[in-house]
């Protein structure tokens, strides 16, 4: 059985729409994530859902400051 957890980023910058779908590729690539949405009038936020069996919150924000990015988990 699969576990699911969801955790909301927040990201620091601006993005444009390029960057943002690159940010979704990135997260969506990573082993035990599941689903990542960013709504579109909400750029600098996204909702990922991850198996934390696979993988933790922490990891998941790694891989967006991994890109340069100034983010930080919100709701924890």
């Amino acid at each position: 059985m699969v576990k699911k957890a969801d955790v909301t980023l927040h990201i620091d910058e601006e993005l444009d729409d390029a960057r943002t779908s690159q940010v979704c590729s990135i997260l969506e690539g990573v082993h035990g994530i599941q689903r990542v949405h960013c709504a579109e009038h909400q750029k600098h936020l996204f909702i990922v859902e991850f198996d934390p069996d696979s993988v933790d919150s922490r990891a998941v924000l790694d891989h967006v400051t991994r890109q340069g990015l100034h983010a930080e988990l919100i709701g924890l």
